[in-house]
């Protein structure tokens, strides 16, 4: 396996972490069967994920990470005069995350 050899800036390491739960999550819709697709551009649209299980039915999901040291972290609902259907938030730093229609 090559190995790195070179630095990775902040942002571009945290862009990288986070479109790594996206792909896991594609992953689990994929292997439930669901079509899955990923917008070019989401900036504004709120939509990382969209999904459709027959075809004219369309379900937005967006997902976000948070650093969060236990259970007893507080989520806001942003989402709430929004077009999303689904949000599902992981903890980047600890073992849970939460799936919120």
């Amino acid at each position: 396996m090559p190995r790195r050899m070179t630095a990775t800036k902040g942002g571009t390491h945290q862009a990288l972490k986070n479109t790594s739960y996206e792909s896991i999550v594609i992953s689990w819709l994929m292997q439930d069967g669901w079509q899955v697709f990923i917008p070019i551009l989401d900036n504004g649209h709120q939509t990382d994920i969209l999904i459709s299980d027959d075809g004219p039915n369309y379900h937005r999901i967006q997902l976000k990470t948070v650093e969060a040291s236990g259970a007893d972290h507080v989520i806001e609902n942003r989402w709430k005069d929004s077009n999303v259907n689904v949000v599902i938030f992981f903890a980047r730093n600890s073992n849970w995350g939460y799936v919120m229609p």
